[in-house]
């Protein structure tokens, strides 16, 4: 595992090549950085937690796995942008596989208050009603918080403004000053 720092990651979890969401999570961090690194979630092995509780002594997941890789590289960075599809009101197995894995940071990270990070979230979901979003953002909310990622700004993208590319990016367009006054 490097420990080479990119201060700005885009996660991407959606299993579809052309998605909503990875469309509306790269136009973001294009207007918004010069230098970032895409990590898609869905081209890593990613072993599901079986709840072993090893993490909590040795501060290191028994798998050895790309999961490792990926928490190392949030770690050091400085901004995560995370896209995801809402799929059944929660987040892509995939994604829900990685963010489990990621216990290990709460309990390096459950006496740490700061957040040194900052970080975006971007929902997409053809439903028209928010509270379908709820428990997608709870648990990435979940998986800032235990890597002391402070959310500047969640994104919900829903219903008849997916239908077409050029409505969700005017509507990110919108966005895009609020979003360069919170990163500062």
């Amino acid at each position: 595992m490097e420990n080479q720092r990119n201060d700005v990651i885009l996660i991407t979890s959606s299993p579809r090549k052309k998605s909503n969401s990875t469309y509306a999570g790269k136009f973001i961090v294009k207007k918004l950085f010069s230098d970032y690194e895409i990590i898609n979630i869905n081209e890593y092995k990613i072993n599901n937690c079986n709840g072993c509780n090893r993490c909590k002594t040795f501060f290191k997941c028994i798998f050895n796995d790309d999961a490792g890789e990926i928490i190392n590289k949030i770690e050091n960075s400085k901004f995560v942008i995370l896209t995801s599809p809402i799929y059944f009101t929660g987040v892509p197995a995939k994604l829900k596989a990685f963010i489990d894995r990621n216990q290990v940071q709460w309990y390096k990270n459950k006496d740490k208050i700061k957040k040194d990070k900052k970080g975006i979230i971007i929902l997409t979901a053809d439903l028209k009603y928010k509270k379908n979003f709820l428990a997608a953002e709870s648990e990435i909310k979940s998986f800032f918080a235990v890597n002391k990622i402070k959310s500047i700004a969640i994104i919900k993208l829903s219903n008849k403004i997916l239908d077409n590319k050029s409505k969700i990016k005017i509507l990110l367009k919108k966005r895009i000053k609020k979003l360069r006054e919170k990163i500062g």
